[in-house]
């Protein structure tokens, strides 16, 4: 037999499943159609009636809203390269105050479990979970210790989270992602916004298939979901779930909301709450996106993060969601309900047909491509392709197929392009064809999963390799003393006698100035290298009428700032004696409406300043009660200076002294704080109203702070002043 006659043999086959295919791609293809032409209905619809009558929301609607305790849970599991860069971007990112962050972390995974416990320390807001069985168990499985722990931060905090928002260790969170979920909380039950993968360079297709998928699917598809079926897939990240929703999942299986068998969780749980009748909206929220070269800003309120670059990394995370939501999902979430849902249903395990049919177009597209180019350079070919032309069926076929890929593809460049730029909308096009060949792959890995029955002992954590986009980092230089010495500021064995004569109540800083170890300003210059900003001079004295009229007294002591100037550019200047949270910049901005800016002052000066201008109670001018000894020749002005800078800088804030000796937990001050701003009270008793302290913890810790903290009348007395010829004055 010659090799006319062996590829004759083999068109012919293939001529057959050429038809074959053609038949279950249009069919595929006219479904895909079906929800291209309910969309631009939908939107046109929408244009012509609902957006003349009502205005698009605006961020306004979000900010004024009050905020609601929220729960951002984040299973880590060998985490510990990108978790850390996660949660500082959005400490400095989100608009939200009202918020903590729970880390499931496992026990032998210490690497994870040492960095959360840092960012623990540095933000009162972060909180880790130890798993109780050791890892890799499952996602569900770590989340559902999450969950358990956050009930018991409700009892520790004194608050009643309202949202409970799921992320992973990767995720770029958007800075009103909260604000849009704390403005629906109220009306919903679920809400998803969208996720838009982070760019790669443009020969990188595997990782660029993802941001075609997504960029339609989350523009389009989910969309027209949402609008015919009321139910909306959760992500896995960037979906927050209502207290209602949360604790219907856990009364269905013992306190236990995510079920440790799927491999979809998310997934899982977003059908079973539709069918409970809970609501579920899908939210593209207008984002203020101001450069459109900057990656990380979309055009919508969207979740960003880098998905797999490499084909086996992105063949094995497709081949989890595809076993989690074809095959697991049939069986757990079985055919029933209303319509829509079930259509919908169909269209999510449809991959198993779609993913096979749309490889084997690629590679009879590929056969076609080498006989047109065998036909295109040979002197006298022969007509191979006639046996596909003369078939006039399979030309009608080819035909709407044609018709039918031209829409997608057109479709899958204009929503690329919208989101990023025309560049990667036309590259979308040769993606197509990989997408399809990684698809198929995945298609096949997870039918062997399923085959082997592996899923049904449960999986363990099929991980994904992690990696976090560049981004302005958060300066840590280390531990103080060790910076001090390294400056030449202290000796090691002065360090380790600060070390070990220092208090519990007392911060190290304090207990060197305590030791005349080292001077205010060389502490203040410290802090301000480890918080990577500028350390000024600062004296209460010198405080005018204007600059105190710059910042509210309730926001100057909630968050423990004195303003200093406001610069030509319409920053606010405001002095600290320690780093600001990028959380706590991020409300002191938004409180202020403009650009915040702190720099470090020595110690005990922004405490002075506060009580002697922004406390509602009548306290003794410490200031006026040194100048009068001065006037009555008790002491000498040199004298009166020392005085003066020894009173101000052994001035400690309740608040220290409460966390010092442990009578309250940071996450908890940190929450009594954010409604304090509103209050007359002083801080401790504002603390026993609201039940974070008792009467009896509150009069310990003034003790304490009494007994470390002198008043200016105790001060004149060790300076030999005979108090009985001076005249008290009261500063209203």
């Amino acid at each position: 037999m010659q090799w006319v006659d062996l590829v004759a043999t083999y068109l012919f086959a293939l001529k057959y499943i050429t038809i074959l295919t053609a038949i279950l791609l249009a069919i595929l293809s006219l479904d895909d159609l079906f929800i291209d032409l309910v969309y631009w209905g939908r939107r046109i619809w929408r244009s012509l009636t609902v957006y003349r009558r009502f205005q698009r929301a605006g961020t306004g609607s979000l900010l004024d809203a009050p905020q609601k305790p929220i729960a951002l849970m984040i299973p880590a599991w060998q985490e510990a390269e990108v978790i850390g860069e996660m949660i500082d971007a959005a400490g400095r990112s989100i608009n939200y105050e009202n918020y903590h962050i729970v880390v499931g972390t496992y026990p032998n995974d210490s690497e994870t479990q040492a960095v959360v416990e840092k960012l623990a320390h540095r933000h009162p807001t972060v909180h880790k979970v130890i798993c109780a069985r050791p890892g890799p168990t499952s996602k569900a499985d770590c989340l559902n210790n999450v969950v358990a722990r956050i009930f018991e931060l409700e009892d520790e905090l004194g608050i009643r989270f309202e949202g409970f928002v799921l992320h992973d260790a990767e995720d770029v969170i958007p800075p009103m992602e909260l604000r849009v979920f704390n403005h629906l909380l109220d009306q919903k039950d679920l809400i998803q916004i969208p996720v838009y993968p982070l760019p790669r360079s443009l020969h990188q297709f595997t990782g660029g298939h993802y941001i075609d998928e997504f960029a339609e699917q989350h523009a389009k598809d989910v969309v027209i979901r949402e609008a015919l079926a009321g139910q909306v897939p959760s992500a896995g990240v960037g979906t927050c779930f209502s207290r209602r929703a949360l604790l219907s999942l856990m009364r269905e299986q013992d306190a236990l909301p995510f079920d440790t068998q799927s491999l979809t969780e998310d997934y899982d749980i977003a059908i079973r709450l539709a069918r409970k009748g809970m609501k579920e909206v899908f939210v593209r929220f207008p984002s203020s996106r101001r450069d459109r070269d900057d990656e990380l800003e979309a055009t919508v309120v969207a979740v960003r993060e880098y998905f797999p670059d490499r084909f086996m990394a992105a063949v094995r995370q497709k081949s989890r969601w595809i076993t989690g939501i074809v095959f697991q999902g049939s069986s757990s979430l079985r055919w029933g309900g209303s319509f829509w849902l079930n259509y919908f249903l169909w269209r999510d395990r449809r991959g198993l047909l779609a993913h096979p049919v749309s490889f084997l177009a690629t590679f009879l597209l590929f056969n076609v491509a080498i006989l047109w180019a065998y036909e295109l350079v040979s002197n006298d070919p022969y007509r191979f392709l006639s046996m596909f032309a003369d078939d006039q069926v399979l030309v009608v076929l080819l035909w709407l197929n044609g018709f039918l890929l031209l829409n997608r593809l057109l479709h899958r460049i204009y929503f690329v392009t919208t989101q990023y730029g025309l560049v990667q909308g036309l590259m979308s096009g040769p993606r197509m064809l990989w997408s399809n060949v990684i698809n198929f792959a995945a298609t096949c890995r997870a039918s062997w999963l399923f085959l082997t029955a592996k899923q049904r002992r449960g999986m363990d954590w099929d991980k994904t390799l992690h990696e976090f986009p560049e981004l302005e980092k958060t300066v840590h230089t280390g531990a103080l003393g060790e910076a001090a010495v390294a400056r030449g500021m202290l000796a090691e064995a002065e360090l380790n006698h600060a070390l070990t004569e220092r208090r519990p109540v007392e911060r190290l800083g304090q207990t060197l100035l305590r030791l005349e170890l080292i001077s205010p300003d060389d502490l203040a210059l410290l802090l301000a290298e480890q918080a990577g900003v500028e350390n000024e001079p600062f004296d209460p004295r010198n405080v005018t009428p204007e600059q105190r009229e710059l910042l509210a007294k309730g926001v100057a002591r909630k968050y423990g700032v004195f303003p200093l100037r406001r610069e030509t550019d319409g920053t606010l200047v405001v002095a600290r004696e320690t780093a600001l949270l990028p959380v706590q910049l991020q409300g002191l901005q938004r409180r202020v409406g403009s650009p915040v800016r702190f720099v470090i002052v020595p110690q005990g000066t922004v405490t002075t300043a506060l009580r002697m201008y922004c406390s509602d109670k009548p306290q003794e001018a410490p200031f006026s009660l040194l100048e009068k000894a001065v006037e009555k020749g008790q002491l000498s002005r040199s004298s009166a200076e020392r005085v003066w800078e020894d009173y101000v800088h052994r001035q400690v804030l309740l608040g220290d002294i409460l966390l010092g000796t442990h009578t309250i937990q940071s996450g908890a001050l940190y929450q009594a704080l954010l409604e304090f701003e509103d209050s007359d009270l002083p801080l401790g008793q504002y603390l026993v109203q609201k039940g974070y302290l008792s009467e009896q913890a509150l009069e310990e810790g003034l003790a304490v702070q009494s007994h470390f903290q002198p008043t200016m009348r105790q001060l004149l007395a060790e300076a030999d002043v005979d108090l009985s010829v001076l005249q008290s004055e009261e500063q209203p």
